[in-house]
């Protein structure tokens, strides 16, 4: 038996993860009891663990540094809680973590995507209900409240009491709800020691003049900025080649990742407001479809389209590049939650009619959720 007060100090256990890597265990003995031996709770093990996890061979797309390890999650290139399955394997562990603190949860919480989430009904893979329908709350000239539910575009008037010397008048949306308000208030008064008489309700006719509300929406400006950033860099560690970490254009797009303000190339303040898809990039595929692409640019290299929801486009660029761009497309369904790796010339002549549009189970991707 272990004396007490004595602790067995730290035992070093061989790890098989690899040459660099070791485990710890930690055991604290408490006082044993009358009788002998230690009663079940009273011996207390704290295991502490530390993985000094093998080195990949390659370089982190969204730092630039050469710190892959063995054992690192896979990073959603789209997040997956708005449908996204592409993932790729070149994005170290502590980026990952912190792009989805950063990066991910504020763009959900971000309205328009609240919306659309909402709209389409988009579950995020680990939980089990949709999401709620984003609400607003806005004030009409006359201080009454109304709130617009903005997933399916309707208005509920919420119960408004005026009082009129010993009178107190509401006006609701329909019966139903003047009742449960009248209810609610003439319980509190007669609580309070009132006597109260409810009068016989009457339909008021709506105006014909519309009424005005005004409300506040508020988006942060840079964050679709760095959403980009994200998405770009995770598509083009597919297809380029990691020599492309080395340009100006990757030092950009990575700096948009980790600078709260982002920069243009020039130095210049970046505003990215939601951007609706022109023609003809909005037939490249139906909401709320997720669409990624290479074009051919100018001088300055490819560009690497993003629509997201089938709604909004953002656009960035990849500088110049040896040989010909990439042709690479994906179509993300975040319904069915599938992805079909494809091409621009193909995207373009779907949409035109010109190949069908039926899709062929054989060229999904077999992703796997986390």
């Amino acid at each position: 038996m272990v004396s007490v007060g004595r602790s067995l100090d730290f035992l070093r256990v061989s790890s098989a993860i690899g040459d660099t890597s070791s485990l710890w265990l930690h055991f604290n003995l408490v006082h044993p009891v009358a009788g002998g031996g230690y009663p079940s709770g009273l011996l207390k093990a704290g295991v502490a663990m530390t993985q000094a996890l093998t080195l990949r061979p390659g370089r982190c797309w969204a730092c630039g540094e050469p710190h892959l390890r063995v054992g690192d999650p896979l990073e959603h290139i789209v997040a997956s809680a708005i449908g996204g399955v592409l993932t790729t394997d070149r994005f170290a562990s502590d980026c990952n973590e912190r792009l989805g603190r950063l990066i991910d949860q504020p763009y959900l919480r971000d309205p328009f995507v609240a919306i659309r989430r909402a709209r389409h009904g988009i579950k995020d893979p680990r939980r089990p209900r949709p999401p709620a329908s984003p609400r607003l709350t806005a004030t009409t000239s006359d201080g009454r409240s109304v709130i617009f539910d903005l997933a399916d575009n309707t208005v509920f008037w919420p119960p408004h009491f005026t009082e009129d010397g010993a009178r107190h008048l509401v006006t609701a949306q329909n019966r139903d709800e003047a009742r449960r308000a009248v209810e609610s208030k003439v319980e509190r008064l007669r609580r309070d020691g009132f006597k109260v008489r409810v009068g016989q309700p009457r339909t008021v006719r709506q105006p014909d003049d519309p009424v005005e509300a005004k409300f506040t929406l508020s988006m942060d400006s840079f964050l679709r900025a760095r959403v980009a950033a994200k998405i770009a860099l995770g598509a083009f560690s597919l297809v380029l080649p990691e020599d492309w970490l080395d340009t100006d254009e990757a030092k950009l797009l990575q700096s948009w990742l980790w600078d709260e303000r982002p920069k243009t190339e020039d130095g210049g303040v970046i505003f990215a407001a939601p951007r609706k898809v022109p023609p003809p990039i909005d037939t490249l595929g139906t909401p709320p479809k997720h669409t990624l692409f290479f074009l051919p640019g100018d001088g300055r290299g490819a560009l690497f389209g993003i629509v997201l929801f089938g709604e909004e486009l953002m656009v960035v660029r990849t500088g110049p590049l040896d040989g010909r761009p990439p042709e690479n497309a994906w179509q993300l369904d975040p319904i069915a939650r599938t992805c079909k790796e494809t091409s621009f010339s193909d995207l373009a002549l779907r949409g035109a009619g010109v190949l069908p549009n039926d899709r062929d189970e054989d060229d999904l991707l077999p992703f796997q959720e986390d």
